[in-house]
C-alpha cells in the first residue's frame, strides 16, 4: 500500500514536471515568435524609412537639377546682347517682310559652346524662314528658306493667333504686357488646327495648345525659368 502510495507521488510529481517543463517551453516559444514579430515589423519600419529616404533624395536631386538648369537660363538670357524681340526683327529683316506682318513665329535661345544663338523660325504667306542670329551681336550665323504649305485643318482655323494668346493669357492670369510670345504657332494635330503658344515672363515659362476652333485650353505647362 505504501509503494503504491509511493508510486502515486511520484507520478504526480513527474507529472507537475512535465507540466512546468511544457509551460516554460511555450513561454519560450511564445517569447520568440514576438521577438521574431517585433524584429520583422522592425525591418518593415526600417525598410519604409529606407524608401521614403531614398524617394526624398531623389526629389531633392531633382529639385537641385531644375535649379540648376533654371540659374543657367537665367544667366545665358542675361549675357546675351540682343533681346528675342530683336533676333526676331533681324530675322524679319532678312526674309524682307515687316515685323508687323509675321504672326506665325518661334525663337529659342540656345547654347553652342561659349556662343548664345537665336533659332528663330518664321513663316510668310507659303514660305518658311528659319535663322540663326548671334545672341551677342545679332549677326546672321545661318539661313534657310523653304515651301510651306498650310494643312486643311490649318486653313479652317476659326480664331486668330491674338485670339489663341490672348486666350493662353488669361489661363495664365496674366496682362498682355507682363509675358512675352516666344512662339505663336498654327499646326494640326490629328486633323483639327491647334495653337502652339509660349509666353516668357521674368520667372516663368508657359506653354499651351489652343484649340483653333473654340480657343480652348488643350494642353497647358508651367515652368519654372
Amino acid at each position: 500500500m505504501r509503494r503504491k502510495n509511493k508510486f502515486s507521488i511520484k507520478m504526480c510529481l513527474e507529472n507537475k514536471n512535465k507540466r512546468i517543463k511544457n509551460e516554460r517551453m511555450n513561454r519560450m516559444k511564445n517569447q520568440s515568435m514576438k521577438y521574431l514579430a517585433a524584429m520583422l515589423l522592425l525591418g518593415l519600419v526600417m525598410g519604409g524609412c529606407a524608401t521614403q529616404s531614398s524617394s526624398e533624395n531623389q526629389q531633392d536631386s531633382t529639385l537641385q537639377q531644375s535649379v540648376e538648369q533654371n540659374e543657367a537660363a537665367e544667366k545665358e538670357a542675361s549675357e546675351a546682347g540682343i533681346s528675342y524681340e530683336e533676333a526676331l526683327q533681324i530675322s524679319c529683316t532678312e526674309a524682307g517682310t515687316e515685323r508687323s506682318a509675321v504672326e506665325d513665329f518661334s525663337v529659342e535661345l540656345d547654347k553652342d559652346g561659349s556662343r548664345l544663338i537665336y533659332e528663330v523660325e518664321i513663316i510668310v504667306g507659303d514660305s518658311e524662314y528659319e535663322y540663326e542670329v548671334d545672341g551677342k551681336d545679332g549677326a546672321v550665323l545661318e539661313k534657310k528658306q523653304t515651301k510651306y504649305l498650310r494643312s486643311a485643318a490649318e486653313q479652317q482655323a476659326e480664331i486668330s493667333y491674338a485670339e489663341a494668346v490672348a486666350a493662353a493669357l488669361q489661363h495664365a492670369q496674366l496682362k498682355a504686357g507682363d509675358a512675352q510670345v516666344w512662339k505663336q504657332h498654327l499646326a494640326e494635330d490629328d486633323g483639327a488646327a491647334v495653337y502652339e503658344i509660349e509666353l516668357m515672363t521674368k520667372e516663368h515659362h508657359y506653354e499651351y495648345e489652343i484649340s483653333g476652333s473654340t480657343s480652348q485650353v488643350l494642353e497647358s505647362e508651367q515652368k519654372k525659368r
